[in-house]
């Protein structure tokens, strides 16, 4: 008895010994890489003004190697971590840049000229005077004679989409790629398809405004929340194939729809609103829905 209280003691001795050495480690570990974060920031706030236009670094094991700015003039990127201090390639893979703006937004906040940030908008690229990854729209001109050198099926910036102004008189907007891609060809029209809730990019296409637009979602909550959206900016919409006789004439193809659009919406007509009602309160079963 009395050795096994002995070795449990020692042991229980070993283990507190142990436990007080990787913490003093560990603590010891965080002062210093504090300390190297520290001296980084002051490093670049120093030279912030005085960029240099590329920087070599030697790397162990290896070869010196040439670094070179994302970026040029006032918005040049310096990046650091704990390990080094390092331009960012242009070779750099775009999702290496992406999981990083954590770091890199606290970083430029040291580094960069106050007047260069914009600190009214969530947005890195933007914060940071960066260009933006375009917002690209897909179409189909349904009428061969509005074919663009051949071509019907188009995917374009929203911006350029903006400053076109096609002849077409009508136009249809689907929330599914399917449902564009399976219209037939309709005199004087097009068709806008696959953008979901980010159908609010069209706001910003103003000719739209002089269009008869059709807007076709799915028979769920969420196809007449997209509807509603689109409403608040052409309220000139009408709806497609969003009525109660479509629903149970395809009841055979029902689904469920997981999380149900739970909110009030103002932009619908009194037939559409009622449906909605009914769908949001299960009538006919729950979280019924027609895609």
């Amino acid at each position: 008895m009395n050795a096994g209280a002995h070795v449990q003691e020692t042991v229980a001795a070993l283990s507190q010994q142990l436990r007080r050495y990787v913490d003093e480690n560990f603590l010891e570990e965080e002062r210093r890489i504090n300390q190297i974060v520290r001296e980084i920031e002051g490093k670049a706030v120093a030279v912030r003004f005085n960029l240099p236009q590329e920087w070599k670094m030697a790397i162990d094991g290896g070869s010196p190697r040439k670094f070179h700015f994302l970026w040029t003039g006032p918005c040049s990127l310096l990046v650091a971590d704990y390990i080094c201090v390092r331009w960012i390639s242009p070779e750099l893979p775009p999702s290496s840049l992406n999981s990083e703006k954590g770091f890199l937004t606290e970083l430029l906040n040291i580094i960069l000229p106050e007047e260069t940030i914009d600190h009214n908008t969530p947005s890195f690229e933007q914060r940071f005077g960066l260009r933006v990854k375009p917002v690209q729209a897909r179409m189909r001109l349904l009428d061969q004679a509005q074919y663009i050198q051949g071509l019907s099926d188009l995917t374009i910036p929203v911006e350029q989409l903006r400053s076109q102004k096609p002849a077409m008189t009508r136009v249809f907007i689907t929330e599914n790629e399917i449902n564009g891609l399976c219209f037939p060809s309709i005199g004087s029209s097009m068709v806008i398809f696959g953008l979901g809730y980010c159908v609010d990019v069209l706001r910003a296409v103003t000719w739209l405004r002089e269009k008869e637009i059709y807007y076709w979602g799915d028979l769920d909550t969420h196809g007449f929340a997209m509807l509603d959206q689109v409403r608040s900016f052409l309220p000139q919409t009408y709806s497609m194939l969003m009525e109660e006789s479509t629903l149970f004439k395809y009841r055979d193809l029902w689904s469920v729809e997981d999380k149900p659009f739970q909110g009030q919406l103002t932009r619908l007509t009194p037939d559409e609103h009622c449906l909605l009602c009914s769908l949001q309160s299960n009538t006919w079963g729950k979280g019924v829905r027609l895609e």
